[in-house]
């Protein structure tokens, strides 16, 4: 791969953050509603924590996805701005993308109950710079160098990097499926989590 980047690794290695940073935000009706006792009432319905939890999921993925890609089709359409891929292609990219962030989301959202915001931005804008989402960053200390390649991001700017340089996006399923195992890691926790807790009667 040539070292420099194209516009579509720019404009995506900044959606990332923002896309990390919304999916919380979404997600605030979680908390919202352990706060107001809703979601004890809920699971005295037949609806269990695990159905609860998909369901943010499934919201939170929708408004997330659909906005930001509407968004860049219509820049590019309207304003003919160069977005580096076609727009099937950025769907796909995006998807993967979105997963992500929902699963971070509803894993914050179920360890947190305050400034949840404030944290996810401070995650969100060191591990995005880590990662190199904003310009490309290789860290010479080895433990440094280790973290950073552990990153989530880290992996999906090496697959949106690849496509846009005209390679398959069937040669990344390495980087794809690396992020989707964090994305699951993200939404067990997030539900074991939860469980627990309710299990505990933190929530009555």
């Amino acid at each position: 791969l040539r070292t420099e980047r194209g516009t579509g690794t720019n404009i995506l290695g900044f959606i990332v953050m923002l896309v990390l940073m919304q999916g919380v935000a979404l997600a605030a009706l979680y908390p919202e509603d352990r706060m107001l006792k809703t979601f004890r009432r809920i699971l005295v319905s037949p609806v269990h924590v695990g159905k609860y939890l998909f369901v943010q999921f499934i919201f939170t993925f929708l408004c997330l996805y659909i906005p930001t890609y509407l968004a860049i089709v219509i820049t590019h359409v309207l304003f003919h701005a160069e977005i580096g891929f076609h727009l099937d292609i950025l769907a796909g990219l995006l998807c993967v993308l979105t997963v992500l962030a929902t699963a971070f989301a509803i894993f914050m959202a179920s360890v947190m109950n305050r400034n949840i915001s404030l944290m996810t931005s401070g995650i969100s804008v060191i591990t995005c710079v880590l990662s190199g989402c904003f310009i490309s960053f290789a860290p010479h200390h080895p433990l440094l160098n280790v973290l950073c390649a552990i990153l989530p991001q880290k992996a999906y700017m090496t697959f949106i990097h690849g496509v846009e340089m005209g390679h398959s996006m069937r040669e990344y399923k390495a980087q794809v499926v690396y992020i989707l195992m964090w994305s699951a890691v993200f939404c067990f926790l997030g539900g074991f989590i939860t469980r627990r807790r309710t299990n505990k009667g933190i929530y009555e």
